[in-house]
């Protein structure tokens, strides 16, 4: 057990536009309380993400991590050191947006990429990502992010897909990029997958 700085609430459907004025009707399921995606390895930290809900809201959002394994001399795990945690945008979002089922993908220089859906109750669920540098304060993205992908239309079907991904292109290897996938309500109201990738091209670049 290691100590965190955020406490977990279960969280709560995320609302869209045609909610009905809060009452949440035809809300975006985000109450899966599994790790997103999956845990990612990178130089010694494993980085995950999970939804919760958030204190004093209605409203839900991820919680990132990076978790340090703590190994003896014989590679046996004896413990283990949160050296990053946040509670993205926890009730910063305007018209009661959420945020969820975010992914995160490091690359080798340890600059993170994050994906995640995102609605409110004038914006259908949509894919959003964002990244932070390894040389930015703990805790910090770059940003509320950008959308890949607006959601068109009332989804109304409850069930969210859950299914975020990231992955790593090392081809290039001084030039990484990091390619993730999201979930968006289309213009029929069903699901919609949208596929981007990012990089850090330069030094200067944030």
């Amino acid at each position: 057990m290691i100590g965190t700085a955020h406490n977990y609430y279960f969280p709560p459907g995320a609302d869209e536009p045609n909610g009905l004025g809060g009452t949440c009707s035809g809300c975006i399921d985000t109450d899966d309380v599994r790790i997103s995606g999956q845990v990612k390895y990178n130089a010694g930290s494993l980085w995950g993400s999970f939804n919760t809900g958030i204190s004093g809201s209605s409203e839900a959002g991820p919680i990132w991590f990076e978790v340090h394994p703590i190994l003896d001399t014989n590679g046996n795990v004896t413990g283990a050191e949160e050296r990053q945690e946040d509670c993205f945008v926890c009730n910063g979002w305007a018209n009661n947006g959420s945020a969820y089922y975010a992914d995160l993908q490091p690359d080798p220089e340890g600059n993170v990429v994050m994906v995640f859906e995102y609605s409110t109750d004038t914006v259908y669920p949509s894919i959003v990502y964002t990244s932070r540098r390894v040389g930015y304060a703990d805790s910090n993205m770059n940003g509320v992010g950008f959308f890949l992908q607006e959601g068109a239309a009332y989804y109304g079907q409850f069930r969210w897909g859950d299914y975020t991904a990231t992955a790593p292109d090392l081809t290039i290897a001084n030039l990484p990029s990091m390619w993730f996938s999201g979930q968006y309500a289309n213009g029929s109201g069903n699901w919609g997958t949208a596929i981007g990738a990012a990089r850090y091209q330069f030094p200067s670049d944030e």
